[in-house]
């Protein structure tokens, strides 16, 4: 990998198995496979910018089984999954040579071969229309500039062969680029297409009990129930403002609402085969201790809108913290667990909270464009901002959730990505609110009982 300037950029680097050696230094190496580039996309935060760098070397025709086994499968993996991730891409032939994006494929976040142009040392990312389309360069050109006319020749006939790969082979992938309802990189339309609850129905749940579960493992799945259950709650607050007319956001909240649903049910699910069951009103319970200051909230937010036009961005700016801390969170717990099949599910669960977030993040990253956004949006996520299920449990719980998820060096990382992902949104650079409730709870650390209205029930 010869560019600098990208070396420079990158925070990280996908290395395959045996390739960790070739890395540059500078850049974290990140294991990843050859042939399922969807797998991948769980090393990459979400909003990062994935480049793609094909892997066959000395490109020419008699090459063509090597690049429909490994670049034509690898990008197809990658194409069917990057949008809903919500990762940027970018597309190179080789390590250092960067292409732009160009027409339907700048659009939707994708590169292919045929839309390339020559490398620009100015910016490792090769803003779209830079440059000559190496398509209209002839030899003669070439020959013009007092360049080589035998790489010249081997440049066409390597553009006219991804061409035709192009045609024959992503051909079905171009028609359906077309059919896009892009929020910044976020692919509304295909959100909206493939909703639905997530799907555990191959995971025999009858064998959950056989494997390990911890006290704070059950604590912290109760809780993510109870806040997962709650979200027609929430639903309920955020209809009652401004936020109801966006037709973006509606369309989106009525499939969020669905999948968060399902999310606190599978929970459920699964704590009832270990043996953990809950009352039939649980809902209604953790509805009654929810503070009072929530209710003024919403109150106050549908005031808000009826002054100010500018409530919307940051209705979205709560979200997107909220969505990127349970990812966070479902994360760092299938990684501690010893339960496979609770690992197996949170990385679900996960998923949905991943293109959630990405909606949240781009829609907030639109909205915040205007500076009177960006005043009203810091003053209420300064004064009202709460970590997630803040207002809804108790304080102890809350404080006990983050001590459980942020601890240690893990947990501050955890916390500083957060922050510096949400930092990156207009006009808040300022925020480390994760971090500041982080260093809260470490003081208030301590076991504060177990979560009200569990029933531990012998395992048969």
């Amino acid at each position: 990998m010869g560019c600098p300037p990208l070396v420079g950029a990158a925070r990280s680097c996908g290395a395959r198995p045996g390739s960790e050696a070739e890395v540059p230094g500078g850049c974290e190496a990140e294991p990843v496979g050859a042939g399922d580039a969807r797998s991948d996309l769980e090393v990459i935060p979400p909003c990062d910018t994935l480049v793609h760098f094909v892997g066959v070397t000395h490109p020419n025709p008699s090459n063509l089984g090597q690049f429909r086994e490994i670049d034509l499968e690898s990008a197809k993996e990658l194409l069917s999954g990057v949008k809903s991730a919500g990762i940027l891409c970018r597309s190179g032939h080789r390590a250092g040579e960067v292409r732009p994006l160009r027409g339907s494929a700048c659009r939707s976040g994708i590169a292919h071969p045929t839309m390339r142009h020559p490398r620009q040392d100015s910016s490792p990312l090769v803003r779209a229309g830079a440059g000559a389309p190496l398509a209209h360069r002839t030899v003669a050109d070439v020959l013009a500039e007092g360049g080589d006319p035998r790489r010249a020749r081997l440049r066409k006939s390597v553009f006219d062969f991804f061409a035709y790969l192009w045609q024959c082979d992503l051909k079905g992938y171009r028609s359906r680029l077309m059919d896009t309802r892009m929020v910044g990189t976020f692919d509304l339309e295909r959100y909206l297409r493939n909703s639905k609850k997530v799907d555990i129905s191959d995971i025999d749940l009858s064998q959950a009990a056989g494997h390990p579960l911890t006290e704070a493992e059950v604590r912290c799945l109760t809780y993510m129930m109870d806040i997962e259950s709650h979200t027609i709650v929430y639903l309920r607050s955020i209809l009652s403002t401004c936020a109801i007319e966006d037709p973006d956001t509606t369309a989106f909240l009525s499939c969020w609402a669905y999948e968060e649903h399902f999310h606190g049910r599978t929970i459920g699910q699964f704590l009832n085969a270990c043996g953990i069951a809950f009352g039939q009103n649980r809902l209604a319970e953790v509805q009654r201790g929810t503070a009072f200051t929530e209710w003024l909230k919403d109150m106050g937010a549908s005031l808000v809108c009826q002054f100010s036009r500018y409530f919307h961005g940051a209705y979205l700016t709560y979200g997107a913290i909220s969505e990127l801390s349970t990812l966070e969170g479902y994360g760092v717990l299938a990684r501690r667990t010893q339960n496979p099949l609770l690992a197996d599910i949170l990385r679900r669960l996960a998923k949905d909270e991943r293109r959630h977030f990405s909606f949240y993040y781009n829609k907030a990253k639109l909205e915040l464009q205007a500076r009177n956004s960006q005043r009203l949006t810091t003053f209420i996520i300064k004064h009202f901002w709460l970590p997630v299920g803040g207002g809804v449990k108790p304080d102890a719980e809350v404080n006990w959730i983050l001590n459980y998820i942020l601890k240690g060096s893990e947990g501050e990382k955890i916390a500083r990505r957060i922050d510096e992902t949400i930092a990156k949104l207009p006009g808040l650079g300022w925020f480390k609110q994760l971090s500041l409730s982080r260093a809260h709870s470490l003081k208030l650390s301590g076991d504060q009982g177990a979560p009200v209205g569990a029933v531990v029930l012998p395992s048969s």
